[in-house]
């Protein structure tokens, strides 16, 4: 049977390819971060949630060019979807150049 996708039926196939797609880019992010920063990263969870967070800002820019009928150039949306990996980049070199220190985490507090 075929999965749904916005009323229109796509074969299990490609629902299959498309969760392929995005396993590999999940391997693929915290693997071009360890390469580019192999004495920021920290914590592995710390990488790993972060890389799914930009997984999932390219992947909804990448939903709205198709769902918008590809009216953006195509220039403009893949500068949009590198903003996010460069200010990432920068702000780990920032963090780590400053005395060591690492990058700002969340406080836990006691109820």
């Amino acid at each position: 049977q075929p999965a749904v996708i916005a009323r229109h039926p796509v074969p299990r196939v490609a629902h299959q390819g498309q969760r392929e797609a995005v396993a590999r880019f999940d391997r693929m992010t915290p693997a071009f971060f360890m390469l580019m920063l192999p004495h920021e990263i920290r914590s592995h969870t710390q990488m790993s949630l972060v890389s799914t967070g930009l997984n999932g800002y390219v992947t909804h820019i990448a939903i709205r060019w198709v769902m918008g009928g590809f009216k953006e150039p195509m220039e403009e949306v893949l500068t949009a979807c590198q903003l996010v990996y460069h200010a990432f980049l920068d702000m780990m070199k920032r963090v780590d150049s400053d005395h060591g220190a690492k990058p700002p985490t969340s406080k836990k507090t006691k109820s």
